[in-house]
């Protein structure tokens, strides 16, 4: 069996048994005539009015498009939106394609042409976002958060604003497309820093499909409204870069439409069991990718949800040793067995990489499995207080930590003397492991 992996521009091709079973995402069927279908979208637009009818007594349009870095057909989707423009009356020199380069390098004259083609490359002016460069910002105003944003002063200069794109999941702003080609598009490089901070990108929200709370996404749709966003062009592709859906008009109404169809899209998961699992549980989307990992023997068949068959580990540290002293992990003590519920993460060491990933899932549930992420934080929080009972017990102070090392001669803190007997073990909150007292988070 053959099959190409997305790799490059021509893909890497690959040969495998035919025992292998391939898990794919659903397909959708691509548009037969896409310049057709945008110059539709374009007389028709959702949440506004027609393109032509905006653009009455506005004489300078700026075009925000993706770089050379980005899947967008910018060849594609341009000629029909330009030759709209001329229609109605905006002429080639009052025109300007901004290339949305957000903190990546400007293209070079022969990557520019490949990108939107030689003919609009020398009809129309085409400016490069360069965000480190000061001449070509202007301040839009200021967020809620007090922060003035800076973007490109062509596309402030302009008397209507276009931006184009295309809609797929982001794995931390949640969706590309739409405000994205504002900020951190054009944006400048401070803004794009402070939206693209660790705080940000690590928020619980800050993942896939995710807007509603989602701070990176809430960021740059408050940036893309200060900037003044007047129509938004996006569209979707299918895993060969074909349009296979076209999303124009007020910029959040066609954004948001654009989201429902890549959403419809996700829901539709087919694993190798033969169902449909359309808007199937965190449990049944768990429970189906185990079966898909057994069936493609990633996991071998019997494998528990610790990666175990009969009692013995088949991957990972300790594979082939059955007991826990024979695998060097600490013994636990009759009548101190940890008892948690379903998605705790197991309290030793030892288990498999597909336990700890599925108690990730399981934790990182979209927001509307409020059920699903309700029943994981009771379990943390009973976790943590049986830890907290558990260190009071055996003599720990709560908040007590290792002072900052500074040199090799700095001792380390001692447990209260005669407060722990060597050998007994104690809970530690920070690894959710038993350990040694004499050792337990003091590393």
């Amino acid at each position: 069996m053959k099959l190409t992996l997305p790799y490059g521009r021509t893909g890497l091709e690959l040969e495998l048994p035919d025992s292998v079973h391939v898990v794919r995402g659903p397909s959708e069927t691509p548009l037969a005539d896409p310049a057709a279908s945008i110059a539709a979208a374009l007389e028709d637009p959702t949440g506004t009015a027609p393109l032509r009818s905006l653009l009455h007594g506005r004489r300078r349009v700026a075009i925000i498009h993706s770089d050379i870095t980005r899947a967008t057909p910018n060849a594609l989707i341009l000629p029909p939106l330009l030759s709209e423009l001329e229609r109605s009356g905006v002429s080639e020199g009052d025109i300007t394609l901004i290339n949305a380069t957000g903190m990546h390098r400007v293209q070079t004259k022969a990557e520019l042409e490949t990108l939107l083609g030689g003919a609009v490359v020398r009809r129309y002016r085409c400016v490069q976002h360069d965000a480190r460069d000061a001449s070509m910002l202007a301040s839009a105003g200021r967020t809620s958060r007090g922060d003035e944003l800076m973007v490109n002063r062509a596309w402030l200069e302009a008397d209507f604003r276009i931006a184009t794109g295309f809609i797929e999941p982001h794995f931390f702003a949640g969706y590309s497309g739409g405000p994205k080609a504002v900020f951190p598009g054009i944006a400048g490089e401070a803004d794009i820093k402070r939206n693209h901070r660790a705080s940000n990108i690590d928020h619980p929200h800050a993942t896939w499909g995710v807007t509603e709370g989602n701070p990176v996404w809430e960021e740059m749709a408050e940036g893309a409204r200060l900037a003044r966003m007047d129509f938004l062009l996006n569209v979707t592709l299918d895993s060969g870069q074909r349009v296979t859906g076209v999303f124009a008009g007020d910029p959040e109404s066609a954004h948001r439409a654009g989201r429902r169809g890549v959403d419809n899209l996700r829901r539709g998961f087919h694993h190798p069991c033969g169902r449909l699992r359309g808007g199937a549980s965190v449990g049944e989307l768990l429970r189906g990718t185990a079966l898909a990992l057994r069936r493609s023997r990633i996991l071998p068949r019997g494998a528990n949800r610790r990666g175990r068959v009969g009692g013995r580990a088949v991957a990972g540290a300790g594979a082939g040793k059955d007991t826990r002293k024979e695998r060097g992990l600490p013994l636990q003590r009759r009548g101190k067995r940890f008892r948690g519920r379903a998605g705790d993460a197991p309290p030793h060491r030892g288990h498999s990489r597909y336990a700890r990933l599925a108690n990730e899932a399981l934790r990182s549930a979209r927001p509307r499995r409020r059920a699903c992420r309700r029943a994981a934080v009771h379990s943390i929080r009973a976790l943590k207080r049986k830890s907290a009972a558990v260190r009071r017990k055996n003599g720990h102070r709560a908040g007590v930590r290792r002072p900052a090392r500074v040199g090799p001669k700095t001792p380390d803190i001692q447990a209260p003397a005669g407060a722990v007997r060597p050998g007994r073990y104690s809970w530690c909150t920070r690894a959710r492991l038993r350990s040694p007292a004499r050792t337990c988070c003091r590393r």
